[in-house]
């Protein structure tokens, strides 16, 4: 199991990822989990614009999330 990193760790590593990937939030929650959220473009009737296109992920670790938000760049 991942370490849980410090309240200040935490914050330098949500601050890499807000850096690396702009549009994104990330949440480092009190389980001990990282979460990053999206919001999907729609068009002017609420369509999604992009079929199929990721708005959450989660993982254990910030390294982690960072190798999730990467594939889902490469496939979108």
């Amino acid at each position: 199991m991942p370490q849980t990193p410090t309240s200040h760790e935490a914050e330098e590593s949500k601050r890499a990822l807000q850096e690396e990937f702009p549009g994104w939030s990330f949440i480092f929650s009190s389980a001990g989990r990282w979460w990053a959220m999206k919001d999907l473009e729609r068009d002017e009737r609420g369509r999604l614009v992009k079929r199929g296109a990721v708005s959450d992920l989660d993982a254990d670790t910030a390294d982690e999330l960072r190798a999730e938000l990467r594939r889902v760049a490469v496939v979108s």
